[in-house]
C-alpha cells in the first residue's frame, strides 16, 4: 500500500479564467512581458493536470495579497 502523498501550490491563480484581483492582472502583464509562457495559471488547469496524475484537490484557502494555498492529495 502506498503512503498519501500531498503537493501544496502557493500563488496567486486565474479562478474561472479571470484574476482574483487587479493587481494579479498587473502581475501577469510583467510576467508574460518577460517571457510569453509564464503567466499566471488557473486553478481548474492545475487541477486537470493534477488528477491526470492522481492527484485531488482537498483544500483551497484564500491567502494574504490575493493568493492562494491549494492542497492536493494522491492515496
Amino acid at each position: 500500500m502506498m503512503d498519501p502523498c500531498q503537493v501544496i501550490f502557493y500563488g496567486p491563480f486565474k479562478v474561472d479564467g479571470k484574476h482574483t484581483s487587479e493587481s494579479n492582472a498587473e502581475f501577469e502583464k510583467w510576467l508574460t512581458d518577460k517571457d510569453a509562457s509564464y503567466g499566471i495559471r488557473d486553478i481548474a488547469e492545475i487541477d486537470a493536470v493534477a488528477k491526470a496524475n492522481g492527484f485531488k484537490l482537498i483544500e483551497s484557502h484564500m491567502m494574504p495579497s490575493n493568493n492562494f494555498l491549494n492542497i492536493f492529495t494522491r492515496n
